[in-house]
């Protein structure tokens, strides 16, 4: 059975940035309320009364507030570090076909497709197609425990695990199409 892994949300649809970027923004935000609270506070501008904690832990709170502010900016920078990390000198794609020899409930390919598919590699690999060895008997003799099983262009490069630090080099090796 072969599989389009653009039908598969899990993947085209990379996501793995959100939580970075909702706790930097919410990091961004409380700091700069507990700094505005403590201006306000300070300046007498009327604010309700503060809860005793407030009073009590004031220094503790305005440090917190300062520190939060470049945190949260931080966290949300190394989100776009994240995607920017590694480009190879040309652009284009390397490869004709990728296929991924898989098999069902197997986490380690199920990684494999991800990753060739993540928007980090996207740009310079066709869509990867993923093969299920149990369909195919004389597969399932050749790759039963070795699964996923990455080929590129008819040549196997991965089996096991794919190292991304291998895959960047194979895919800097490899002239554009």
């Amino acid at each position: 059975m072969m599989t389009d892994v653009t039908s598969d949300k899990s993947v085209s649809q990379d996501r793995s940035w959100l939580p970075r970027a909702v706790f930097g923004s919410a990091a961004v935000y409380l700091g700069g309320l507990i700094l505005l609270l403590a201006i306000c506070d300070e300046m007498g501008a009327g604010l309700p009364a503060l809860p005793r904690f407030w009073y009590v832990h004031r220094p503790v709170l305005i440090g917190l507030g300062i520190l939060m502010i470049p945190v949260g900016i931080a966290v949300q920078a190394g989100r776009s570090a994240v995607e920017k990390r590694w480009k190879p000198t040309l652009a284009g794609q390397r490869f004709r076909e990728v296929r991924v020899y898989s098999r069902e409930g197997c986490h380690l390919c199920d990684e494999a497709v991800e990753i060739l598919w993540s928007s980090l590699y996207r740009p310079y690999l066709p869509v990867p197609e993923v093969i299920d060895i149990d369909d195919n008997p004389e597969l399932q003799t050749k790759f039963d425990l070795l699964v996923p099983v990455v080929e590129f262009d008819g040549e196997i490069r991965f089996k096991g695990r794919i190292d991304e630090n291998l895959l960047r080099r194979l895919i800097e090796g490899t002239a554009p199409l």
